[in-house]
């Protein structure tokens, strides 16, 4: 086999075993890996100090790749079969910023007030003498000093007029409808799977040829990185070890070309 520019980043799919099913697809990548490698065990024997023989007595391989984008679809791998879903679910806003009005009335509606979680409000007005955040009381009824407020089911807010004027920071729980995400849980087993990439290379006469490289039985090596950056873009890193499949043909990794 001739030696092989290969060029750009290809596409990759995790399926099943036996190919028959996708779980996740990996379109979008800033790179990938595929790394084999097998351990050189020396044998030493008499006085003299370089080894008299050595066999390998271990191989190792693995995938590792960072995404360009987050996919949750690509959960599957790492969390779990069941780990992805759409639906209903509670999330939290964190530090809403609000500036109660200088006059009467003093109120203000939440931005997700309409969809409030009952009694998980959390207020604090900003004491600007000590320039520190300090905690107010959720009352029944009217409020009756700075650090009390009234809060209806549909998010409005009522201070006491001694906080007109004052930044207050609110944090809440509300219902979201149209969510999609993962969940790990403290038994989610990953699967295993069959690992292939589809790339490309230069031929001599300038024009692209297929190489593939199939990984036929790997696994989540049990890590994962969000790298979250001020001012850029982040997505996962993964990575896939590598296990004999038992084949007849003793195969665990496959490179072809299309020539």
């Amino acid at each position: 086999m001739p030696e092989l520019t290969l060029q750009g980043i290809g596409v990759s799919q995790f399926m099943s075993l036996d190919g028959t099913s996708r779980i996740c697809d990996f379109i979008k990548n800033q790179d990938l890996t595929i790394q084999f490698e097998k351990t050189l065990k020396e044998v030493m024997g008499g006085d003299g100090l370089f080894p008299i023989d050595s066999f390998y007595d271990e191989a190792k391989g693995n995938v590792a790749l960072t995404a360009a984008q987050m996919d949750f679809e690509s959960a599957k791998a790492f969390a779990g079969a069941n780990a992805y879903a759409k639906g209903a679910d509670t999330l939290w806003k964190i530090a809403e910023q609000i500036l109660v009005p200088a006059t009467t009335p003093y109120t203000y509606t939440l931005e997700m007030g309409a969809v409030l979680v009952a009694t998980s409000d959390r207020l604090r007005y900003l004491d600007t003498a000590t320039d520190t955040y300090l905690p107010m009381t959720r009352v029944g009824v009217a409020p009756a000093a700075i650090t009390e407020y009234q809060i209806s089911a549909a998010g409005l807010i009522t201070f006491h007029s001694t906080a007109a004027g004052k930044t207050v920071r609110a944090d809440y729980q509300y219902t979201a409808t149209n969510t999609e995400g993962i969940t790990v849980t403290t038994i989610a087993v990953p699967q295993y799977g069959m690992f292939v990439h589809r790339g490309n290379y230069i031929k001599t006469d300038g024009s692209l040829g297929v190489v593939q490289t199939t990984i036929y039985k790997c696994r989540f090596r049990g890590a994962i990185q969000f790298d979250w950056k001020r001012g850029e873009a982040v997505a996962p890193k993964l990575e896939f070890q590598l296990f004999d499949p038992g084949r007849a043909d003793k195969g665990a990794l496959k490179i072809v070309r299309v020539v």
